[in-house]
């Protein structure tokens, strides 16, 4: 295929969203077949052994499983890249902000899984992959709804009609929780009133109004911040009533300590996590006086990179030498296994962080200009993988679960 120009498209190289939907969907197709044929060998010894077994157990990881995940991430991230390219939505830094209070809500909802707070069958939504898909798919669902509000709002030039639309989405949600609320006792261990959500959209609505008078229009971004907030702030609530809920401790007695909330075990792995974080980029620092590219390190974005993943690893170390903890993933776990201790967390992430803030920031920066959306989705990822695990980590030790 020849452009206007005489030179050659590269169009036929670029890989489509449909085609990735039709391979995956062929893929799975002939799986499901091999399966019912040979279910022995395809179910038996391979889907339960190494993806359903773990995932029912909510045991450790093991590569072939890790390595399946991990694709999945790379390949979740480009199919947002493309669709939010489609939508002419850009990812800023602050997109990424907004993003943070899902960020959260994975470790929040994380811990509550590992508290017993849901019973079968919802506890299984709150285990990992899933909880990261069910996030996902609940972000692009608000961010869809959001683009189409800053749509309307701005093609009719009524910044009140953005303001209806934002505050009508998170009214929505408060009678789809009434809904729930109603039936919640099969579900969950302790059901708080039914107009906490109600309160927490009085502030929110607040924010939705000045927003969309000062930007003129309802703002996609806005209502995805709002909307994290909500949903984190009632996951906070139970952990924050931990353990005074008497439906909760009395019908899972599985849980032998049933200690009061330990806030000082929380904040001291966020401690350490800052002082480790600081320390580091205090290092690079003396490197930077020779070297001007390192200053890519000293912005918001790679310091949350930094300090997510130091979270991560002080978390872990406390869990496993003072708690009881043990790795569940394969590669971390070795690493401990071989040393003989937790410590190794930070000799595993220190260079991992370094690296990839490297390879996005300074050896590819040129690259990831022409795609600055593509480059903060990966940073998205990365701060994620970092800082959901270490607040579940730090929660779990402050409940004592």
């Amino acid at each position: 295929m020849v452009e206007k120009n005489g030179t050659e498209s590269n169009n036929s190289l670029i890989i489509k969203p449909h085609q990735v939907f039709l391979a995956l969907l062929g893929l799975i197709s002939m799986f499901i077949i091999l399966t019912l044929i040979f279910p022995e060998v395809f179910y038996d010894k391979f889907l339960y052994k190494y993806y359903i077994k773990s995932y029912l157990e909510d045991g450790s990881y093991n590569p072939i499983d890790t390595t399946t995940y991990g694709l999945m991430i790379a390949g979740a991230i480009y199919g947002i890249f493309r669709m939010l390219k489609k939508l002419d939505i850009s990812v800023d830094e602050r997109g990424i902000y907004c993003i943070i209070p899902w960020m959260l809500m994975g470790g929040t909802y994380r811990s509550l899984e590992d508290a017993e707070f849901f019973r079968e069958p919802v506890i299984y939504m709150f285990r990992s992959p899933m909880i990261y898909l069910s996030i996902a798919i609940t972000v692009i669902v608000v961010l869809l709804y959001y683009t189409w509000a800053h749509y309307l709002s701005q093609k009719k030039k009524n910044w009140k009609l953005g303001f209806a639309l934002s505050l009508a989405f998170i009214l929505i949600i408060d009678l789809l929780y009434l809904l729930f609320h109603s039936q919640s006792n099969r579900f969950i261990s302790y059901r708080f009133t039914p107009l906490y959500p109600f309160i927490l959209t009085v502030p929110l609505s607040y924010l939705f109004y000045f927003d969309a008078r000062r930007r003129d229009r309802a703002d996609m971004k806005t209502g995805v911040l709002a909307l994290g907030i909500y949903f984190l702030a009632i996951s906070a609530l139970p952990i924050a009533s931990w353990p005074n809920i008497k439906g909760w401790t009395d019908h899972y007695s599985t849980i032998a300590v049933r200690d009061p909330l330990v806030w000082g075990h929380f904040f001291l792995v966020i401690g350490i996590a800052l002082s480790a974080s600081f320390l580091l980029m205090g290092v690079i620092y003396l490197f930077r006086r020779n070297n001007d590219k390192l200053k890519v390190f000293f912005k918001p974005l790679s310091f949350l990179i930094i300090f997510g993943h130091m979270m991560d690893a002080t978390a872990t170390y406390m869990g496993i030498e003072f708690f009881g903890y043990y790795e569940k993933h394969a590669l971390p776990h070795f690493l401990i296994g071989l040393t003989g201790t937790a410590l190794v967390m930070y000799l595993l992430k220190i260079p991992l962080v370094i690296l990839a803030i490297y390879i996005l920031d300074i050896a590819y920066r040129d690259d990831f200009r022409e795609n600055p959306d593509l480059m903060n989705l990966v940073k998205m990822g990365i701060i994620i993988l970092g800082l959901a695990p270490g607040l579940r980590d730090a929660l779990r030790m402050a409940m004592g679960v």
